[in-house]
């Protein structure tokens, strides 16, 4: 049901009931006849042509927008001006046209009265409607910052990958480079693999999330076109769970761990090391860990590069919080790990 529809449902309901409260009301005095339900009719249509020209007074005025204090100002007085305007109507056709009763029985205490029962119900209205606006303002509202917040997120998110993709692509460019004369077929090598990785960030560039398959296939492709520069020096197994495989993961996540591991740790190392890429599921998570040879040269923190601190950043953009550690995990090795809750990963 639209707004549109339910307010003129509300407007029938509301004052048609109060119609049929007065035209009871009037029948414990006085007896009931047509001219009674007439005129009670009439007030009925008085007091939703009156509010409803109030409500889009008060929208066209931005009253809403007004402090407690400011609004209550200019509401009391012109509800007052309505139910004097109404009441004065009402008794005019009650005389002249109805002929209810005569001027000479019309008595202002008796029409003071009436005036007072019509503005305590107007603001009776007046409070049931800023009560609605004021919810549906507070909900939209609400709705509008978690627009704003999504599209802030899209934005931090789209900038950290056009940082992530350039930071692979000068290091793989790089390294091509140094084997272009030394070894051209090492090159060649090394180029096929790094399509590889160009088109998987090509195909997967607009999502926030790919199955954990897909970037363990990523992975591998990277640490093959490591493996043709380092050779004998990188060695890595992978320990992947079959329940975890389509599990999704961010784009580029593992292998930026993978590439960090082999960047600052591996490569420095004069006779190497291995890596390990292990997931599995455990407790409604999926944990992702890479192994590597070396040690952290300080105290861990959350991350000691731009590649770890992006990671980190869109782990806490896309489910809330970076559950992501970096740590000395034994005497000769280091352990980049992060967890994803299975209800916001599937």
């Amino acid at each position: 049901m639209s707004r549109k529809k339910a307010y003129w449902i509300c407007q029938y309901t509301g004052w048609g009931l109060y119609g049929l409260l007065g035209s009871v009301f009037y029948s414990v005095f006085q007896k009931v006849d047509d001219k009674s339900f007439l005129i009670q009719a009439i007030l009925v249509i008085l007091m939703i042509t009156a509010t409803h020209r109030l409500r889009l007074f008060m929208k066209k005025r931005r009253w809403l927008d007004l402090s407690l204090l400011k609004l209550l100002f200019r509401l009391l007085p012109a509800l007052l001006l309505i139910a004097f305007i109404c009441q004065t109507i009402l008794s005019l056709i009650a005389v002249f046209l109805l002929k209810i009763f005569t001027i000479q029985q019309f008595s202002f205490a008796i029409f003071w009265v009436y005036v007072f029962n019509v503005f305590v119900f107007l603001l009776l209205w007046s409070a049931v409607y800023l009560t609605f606006s004021l919810f549906r303002r507070q909900q939209q509202q609400e709705v509008d910052r978690w627009k704003l917040e999504a599209s802030l997120r899209e934005t931090e998110l789209q900038a950290l990958k056009s940082q992530i993709n350039p930071h692979f692509l000068f290091n793989s460019l790089n390294n091509i480079r140094s084997l272009v004369c030394e070894n051209p077929e090492q090159a060649r090598h090394m180029i096929t693999h790094l399509s590889e990785l160009l088109r998987y960030g090509l195909q997967y560039a607009q999502q926030d999330q790919v199955p954990l398959i897909k970037e363990l296939e990523v992975v591998q492709s990277y640490l093959l076109l490591e493996s043709v520069q380092l050779e004998d020096r990188l060695t890595y197994t992978f320990e992947i769970a079959q329940d975890a495989l389509l599990v999704e993961v961010p784009p580029m996540s593992v292998q930026l761990l993978v590439e960090n591991a082999i960047k600052h740790g591996i490569s420095r190392l004069p006779q190497g090391g291995s890596i390990c890429i292990k997931a599995h599921v455990f407790e409604e998570q999926l944990l992702v860990e890479i192994i590597n040879t070396g040690q952290l040269a300080q105290a861990p923190s959350s991350g000691t590069g731009i590649g770890l601190r992006n990671a980190s950043e869109r782990l806490r953009l896309l489910f809330g919080s970076s559950s992501l550690q970096l740590l000395n995990k034994t005497p000769d090795s280091v352990s980049a790990s992060f967890a994803i809750p299975l209800t916001q990963a599937l």
